[in-house]
């Protein structure tokens, strides 16, 4: 009975402690389909510890540090999803990639990307990883020709989308100013941001202020873009117009994007949100073309592939907004397309993950004409881009110069804002290959591939790596070029090819042939069949004239060549009379190869040497076998000049 009523005991505590979970769970999961990410991770994991396990936990748990873009955290959970094995979509072998290359595990990663190109293979982020498994190489093909410096202006808060405004540059910041305000999001419990200023020329550098307390709300504002003449502003801000705040049907405050203009004093005003902006999705990050007469923005609405596209949209000499349009393939991707910005000339910049990189959102390039991008998606590689985030480039009147963020370790908080340089922009694509053996078809490594342009000017230069495979960087606007591949002992091959192209090229190099050393027997290099003469006669049979026909190929492919001819026989017979053979044979296939070969007579002669340079022991009175003796009769041509 005392037994039982612990068993009892031990039953109600367990039953309590279930229940206690499933409540638990019940609230993070609200917490979760909120966005109030911080908050709903916080309730997973103390689930988590207390022996809690399903895969619904392990996902959610993992996407609230994803959506925070805490990766390496994300990547624990998604690993434990993984390793349950059960009710996992293809989605998450990607995100779980993405975690490990921010631990620099770009092996691995590339192994998760290759479960979900099994698994998801129409995929666009599929299909750009199968096209360019050698992407880390591109990229570092493409690295280090920037400099960047992390602003000293930076918070410990989160500090990024950067905008030019005259001589000041424009951010978004969750710092704390002092104020009273200062209200957390639950999204990853930092302070809302609001919109800030610093000088960018003379001594007031570093110097903070706040933009506008008109712009400014107890909401997100971020992500600025201003037209050229300075008076008007497009701006991120939560779904709150006019004092009153929207939600979608879950009572999630979206994002949209509003209008400002300022007055002669310098103040804004009438901010209006842009009428593609909804309850139920997000619009943000806005870019302006150069003219001002396209607005390019994010968005989740209606149409998107992927977590977010990017889109772009008429602004009409009113002022009025076209209907939205998705700037499509190749640019957006199932993952993340965000934070577009399009550079004076008119090239497009943006920030994603479904694309291949280094890790978290990286930075690419697009050429664009006339509003319309090109086939080619650029990686700015290494230092720009890293394995975190980096997001939100604008550059200035240059093309040169500008501002993004990044998450990346070493700054001063969650993101910072850095200055970068670039050496040149001129948006090079890469170009890809395999150098070959043209007889053997096997690949060559270490082979020195150039690329000149139209003029004969080398643009690139490279070496094939061991399996024969090599990348250049091109322009990307492409055109006609001429490529060199040259190796030692090969002869020089140039090619023709137009670039890009969706095919690899494949350059094949010639074994150079060089004459044979003096004293070569060409029977042998040649492997030549035995030359047979029928019994007692000189006469040149129809097998060894196709034999023949081998050795006159090789006088006509070097023809500085001489040779003597040499014919030998067997010890059967007398000496004299071998000897008196062997000569007629030898003179009738010298004669035979300068008539039929047109070769010129001087440069083959003709000796017999009868029985007197036997292969092996079988001398005068020697016993052999029919074999042995077929040793003795042969026929030799010996390289005596070259």
């Amino acid at each position: 009975m005392k037994h039982l009523k612990y068993i009892v005991l031990s039953l109600v505590f367990s039953t309590s402690l279930l229940h206690g979970q499933e409540k638990k769970l019940e609230r993070a999961n609200r917490l979760y389909e909120g966005y109030a990410f911080a908050s709903a991770a916080e309730q997973y994991e103390q689930l988590a510890q207390s022996g809690y396990q399903s895969p619904q936990l392990y996902k959610n748990l993992g996407n609230s540090y994803y959506y925070m873009s805490d990766l390496e955290n994300a990547g624990i959970w998604y690993n434990k999803l993984l390793e349950i094995g059960e009710d996992v979509e293809p989605e998450y072998y990607f995100r779980y990639s993405h975690t490990l290359k921010t631990l620099g595990r770009y092996a691995e990663a590339d192994g998760m990307m290759e479960k979900f190109d099994a698994l998801e293979a129409s995929d666009k982020r599929a299909v750009l990883f199968e096209e360019h498994p050698d992407y880390l190489e591109i990229i570092k093909l493409r690295s280090g020709k920037a400099e960047i410096k992390n602003e000293d202006f930076n918070s410990s808060y989160p500090d990024f989308g950067p905008s030019y405004f005259k001589e000041e540059l424009i951010f978004a910041s969750s710092r704390d100013t002092g104020t009273v305000r200062k209200r957390l999001h639950n999204w990853n419990f930092y302070p809302y941001l609001d919109l800030y200023k610093v000088s960018l020329s003379g001594d007031s550098t570093g110097q903070i202020d706040m933009f506008s307390k008109k712009l400014n709300t107890k909401y997100h504002e971020c992500t600025p873009v201003f037209t050229d003449d300075g008076k008007t502003v497009y701006f991120t801000r939560n779904n709150f117009v006019h004092g009153k705040k929207g939600k979608d049907d879950k009572g999630v405050i979206r994002l949209k994007i509003l209008r400002a203009k300022v007055d002669a004093e310098g103040n804004w005003y009438d901010a209006e949100e842009l009428p593609f902006n909804g309850d139920e999705h997000s619009a943000a990050h806005p870019a302006l073309s150069p003219d001002g007469t396209m607005l390019y923005f994010a968005s989740d609405m209606q149409g998107t592939i992927g977590m977010s596209d990017i889109y772009m949209a008429q602004i009409e000499a009113d002022g009025s907004i076209g209907e939205p349009r998705n700037i499509g393939a190749p640019v957006n991707t199932e993952g993340r397309d965000t934070y577009p910005f399009i550079s004076r000339n008119g090239n497009l910049f943006f920030a994603s993950d479904g694309h291949p990189g280094l890790g978290g959102l990286d930075i690419f390039a697009v050429p664009m004409q006339d509003n319309v991008p090109s086939d080619q998606v650029i990686n700015l590689a290494s230092p720009l881009n890293s394995n975190t985030d980096d997001f939100s480039l604008v550059l200035d009147e240059s093309g040169l110069r500008g501002h993004f963020a990044s998450n990346r370790e070493g700054g001063h908080g969650s993101d910072d804002i850095y200055s970068v340089t670039f050496e040149e922009l001129n948006f090079k694509c890469p170009a890809e290959g395999v150098i070959k053996d043209k007889e053997t078809r096997e690949t060559l490594a270490d082979a020195k591939v150039v690329i000149l342009d139209e003029n004969g000017n080398s643009i690139a230069e490279t070496v094939s790596d061991a399996r024969g495979n090599f990348v250049v960087s091109i322009p990307c606007s492409g055109g006609k070029f001429k490529i060199v591949g040259t190796k030692k002992d090969f002869i020089e091959q140039v090619q023709e090819v137009t670039l890009p192209s969706d095919q690899p090229i494949a350059l094949y190099l010639e074994l150079e042939k060089v004459p044979a050393a003096l004293g070569t027997d060409l029977a042998k290099t040649l492997n030549l069949k035995p030359i047979y003469f029928d019994f007692d006669k000189a006469d040149i049979r129809p097998d060894a004239a196709l034999e023949l026909q081998k050795i006159i190929d090789y006088l006509q492919e070097f023809p500085t060549v001489k040779i003597e001819v040499g014919s030998h026989t067997d010890s059967r017979g007398s000496d004299s009379y071998n000897m008196k053979l062997s000569d007629r044979r030898a003179k009738s296939t010298m004669a035979y190869i300068v008539e039929k070969g047109n070769i010129i007579l001087d440069r083959v002669s003709g000796k017999g040497y009868g029985e007197t340079k036997p292969m092996n022991h079988c001398s005068n009175g020697v016993k052999c076998s029919e074999k042995e003796h077929d040793l003795n009769r042969r026929s030799e041509f010996i390289v005596m000049e070259r």
